[in-house]
């Protein structure tokens, strides 16, 4: 069963984990450089080394 469901849609879902893709392309493109952004969690201190936003 399911956790989700997904409406009509020409572009099927990927039915991966955001880490299984990241893996799979990380795979692909071994040596190419990745841009990864992650949103801020309120109150918490960025990790050293950080760019603020």
């Amino acid at each position: 069963m399911l956790s989700y469901t997904a409406g009509d849609t020409d572009v099927p879902l990927l039915e991966e984990t955001i880490g299984e893709n990241f893996e799979r392309i990380v795979a692909r493109f071994p040596y190419q450089d990745a841009l990864i952004e992650a949103a801020a969690v309120p109150g918490k201190k960025p990790a050293a080394g950080a760019t603020p936003n």
